[in-house]
């Protein structure tokens, strides 16, 4: 998944190539992933150049964080596999984003409180909504990351790898005993 910033468009590539007019089997997937890993403010953009211009492609957690739903077939057929999903999502504090410890804009750019709490609303908060959809729950095996680490804090020491690591094998204990 990747964002098109340029055409305001969330991209499942390489499906979505074609809209480019590109073969997506002719596209590289280390562009794709180039594409889906470029943290707004964190990475550079990734441009995708084709006939009649140019567009700048970010991590497509811009628009959504938990795409699970794009696993689904659309043919009316039944699925051949259960489609599971794994979450690390923070959840949003009732009343006050700015007490989202998980999300830390203002280390990137000091002194935007407000700007972080748009964003934090706009991204966390749509895929929470998402995620309390029982459709969604059913197949979602939910990580607390809580008290763990940012999402791109990537120096948590080993206590805090060991721990997320420990909440992760028990939510997928508890979501493989549920009964189906």
């Amino acid at each position: 998944m990747a964002a098109d910033v340029t055409r305001g468009e969330l991209l499942r590539l390489p499906h979505d190539y074609e809209r480019y007019g590109l073969d997506p089997d002719a596209q590289p997937v280390a562009d794709a992933v180039r594409a889906s890993t470029a943290v707004p403010y964190l990475y550079e953009p990734f441009e995708l150049r084709y006939d009649g211009g140019t567009s700048q492609l970010v991590d497509g957690g811009l628009i959504t964080n938990y795409p699970i739903d794009t696993f689904d077939r659309t043919d009316g057929q039944p699925a051949r596999w259960d489609t599971v999903g794994v979450t690390l999502l923070p959840k949003l504090p009732e009343g006050d984003p700015q007490l989202l410890p998980q999300i830390r804009l203002a280390r990137v750019l000091p002194g935007v409180r407000f700007l972080e709490s748009v964003v934090v609303t706009a991204v966390v908060g749509r895929d929470q909504g998402y995620l309390a959809q029982p459709w969604v729950q059913e197949r979602s095996i939910e990580v607390d990351s809580s008290n763990v680490a940012a999402p791109f804090d990537f120096g948590i020491d080993s206590a805090q790898a060991e721990e997320l690591y420990q909440h992760g094998r028990d939510a997928a204990t508890q979501f493989l005993a549920r009964p189906r």
